[in-house]
């Protein structure tokens, strides 16, 4: 990252380049020599009309910054060259006095996107786009189906009429194992019935992948009265394409095996395996989603950055039944679970952490408005649009039932919870419920400000009180946020950096407080600002 120091009342511009017809387009709003780090020079010509761009970038869409380039020799050569231009490889650098063209910061790589020109004292316009992802595939891939290619009617074997078009189940994690207690969760699909009376060799099959348990619970919910279950153990067999799936074989169990009946499994060990280690926490899935089934780049310094934290939540998950794009699945059933946003950069996705406590040690830099270095350009607002201070969370779903098995309250452990709200003589707390410090100062504050969140790919009670305390930490107080301007060196920040804030004016004196943002090519460079505020601090205003 390029310092404060090599930042330090260093002119900025923003360069664009353009590779078109076998030839690299360089404007700028000025013409600017620069160098590479061999001593070469690149000449950028006049056009480029001013820009103010922050850089960050909601991992959910593509990026895109708008540019104008006006001028004869501009219009000259981008409108001659415009077979070439729409969908050429671009680039928008932020570049200041005295760096290499390698030192420049890279605001966005990508494409050239809507390329449009009039006459030629008119701007050339279009957008410099990086795309979120270009290519995809679904999740199960198309050959992962139950059909007569993959499972045959053969030698005595026939396949369940019903599950005919049914995408083999992938499973992560152990849905269904809550601290031991296995219940149903995922379709186990008979996929070879023999048809011989008393034969042996009927397949039910779990799992369309290697999985890394041993065994697992199969129950079949046909009489729901009278439910049935058996542990079997897993075997591997390929279907008829050649795919390695998981399967068992139910023979001398003791459930009846019969079409047209329903099957589940709860799984006692994890499924999905990755070498030879099962796929467990929410970094590790996200990872192997994105590599598997997209071409979309991870920022890998940055993703190692929360890793630990991710993995900290396990997920226990399965797809089946239709075609998923990754993308979708991560967003609706993974990443609503975890403290951190997507992000895009210029080396790929990765994920900011959603921070509600820093310590010094954090702080990268003291931001001083009282030395006039830097100057409020905002008004200090708080945000508390949405207060909840009890979170209930439901989990640990049980698929035959449809029902959740499991569910944890987090919030104040006060006298209001400390008696039953229809029978007062019932006295003591739920051992459900958790306490939570934040939850009891905010319904002090703001009175009882309830939730209740369901958790289907979750079946640990230590990650769904995780999930149910960070919805408290983050919604449970309000914070206060703020805009600074400075000059150029406060372009050196990043996003979600900490700094410590120091004016006195508005009652700062020395607080932290997270970088949102940083906004370049204004008068000045921009940092919004979220405040780190210490709900000690705030008990003791009251």
């Amino acid at each position: 990252m390029t310092s404060r120091l090599e930042l330090l009342q260093a002119e900025g511009f923003w360069l664009l380049e353009v590779q078109a017809g076998g030839q690299v387009l360089r404007f700028s709003s000025e013409p600017i020599t620069v160098l590479t780090q061999q001593g070469a020079e690149l000449v950028y010509r006049e056009g480029l009309q001013p820009l103010t761009s922050g850089r960050s970038s909601d991992g959910s869409t593509d990026f895109s910054v708008p540019v104008s380039v006006l001028g004869t020799e501009a219009w000259d050569v981008l409108v001659g060259s415009f077979v070439q231009i729409e969908r050429a490889r671009a680039t928008i650098y932020r570049w200041h006095e005295g760096q290499t063209i390698e030192r420049a910061t890279v605001l966005v790589d990508g494409f050239v996107s809507g390329f449009s020109y009039g006459e030629i004292d008119e701007p050339v316009q279009f957008a410099v786009v990086r795309r979120l992802r270009s290519f995809s595939r679904l999740i199960p891939s198309p050959g992962m189906v139950v059909d007569e290619s993959t499972w045959p009617v053969r030698g005595g074997f026939e396949v369940d009429e019903k599950i005919l078009g049914v995408t083999y189940p992938m499973v992560f994690g152990s849905p269904g194992n809550v601290d031991g207690e296995i219940v149903a969760a995922t379709p186990a699909l008979l996929v070879e019935k023999n048809t011989v009376p008393l034969g042996a060799g009927d397949r039910l099959l779990i799992a369309g992948h290697k999985v890394f348990a041993a065994e697992v619970t199969i129950f079949d919910y046909t009489d729901e009265d009278t439910p049935v279950q058996a542990v079997l153990p897993v075997l591997h067999e390929t279907d008829a394409v050649g795919r390695v799936c998981a399967l068992v074989d139910p023979t001398g169990s003791g459930l009846t095996i019969e079409k047209g009946r329903t099957y589940y499994v709860g799984w006692n060990e994890p499924g999905l395996v990755r070498g030879v280690e099962p796929v467990l926490g929410a970094g590790d899935l996200i990872e192997w989603v994105l590599e598997t089934w997209t071409d979309q780049r991870i920022d890998r310094a940055r993703f190692a950055e929360v890793r630990d934290v991710l993995n900290a939540y396990l997920i226990d998950s399965y797809i089946v039944g239709e075609w998923t794009d990754p993308n979708e699945y991560l967003s609706a059933e993974i990443l609503p679970l975890l403290p951190v946003e997507p992000r895009q950069g210029v080396e790929g996705i990765w994920y900011k952490l959603r921070r509600v406590t820093a310590t010094r040690a954090d702080s990268k830099a003291r931001l001083d408005a009282d030395t006039r270095r830097i100057q409020r350009a905002s008004r200090v607002t708080t945000e508390s649009d949405s207060v909840v201070n009890e979170v209930t969370i439901e989990f640990a779903p049980d698929r035959a039932t449809g029902r959740f098995r499991r569910r944890l309250i987090v919030g104040a452990l006060d006298a209001f919870r400390d008696r039953d709200e229809l029978d007062p003589e019932i006295e003591g707390v739920d051992p459900r419920m958790l306490g939570s410090y934040r939850a009891k100062l905010s319904q002090q504050l703001f009175d009882r400000q309830p939730i209740t969140l369901s958790a289907h790919s979750v079946y640990d009670p230590t990650t769904a009180a995780r999930i149910a305390q960070d919805v408290i930490d983050q919604q449970a107080l309000p914070r206060r946020a703020v805009d600074y301007t400075g000059e150029t060196e406060l372009e050196a920040f990043g996003e979600g950096d900490v700094v410590t804030l120091n004016d006195s004016s508005v009652g700062f004196a020395d607080v932290l407080a997270e970088v949102r943002d940083v906004v370049a090519g204004g008068a000045d460079a921009a940092v919004p600002l979220l405040l780190f505020d210490d709900p000690i601090l705030i008990e003791r205003l009251q």
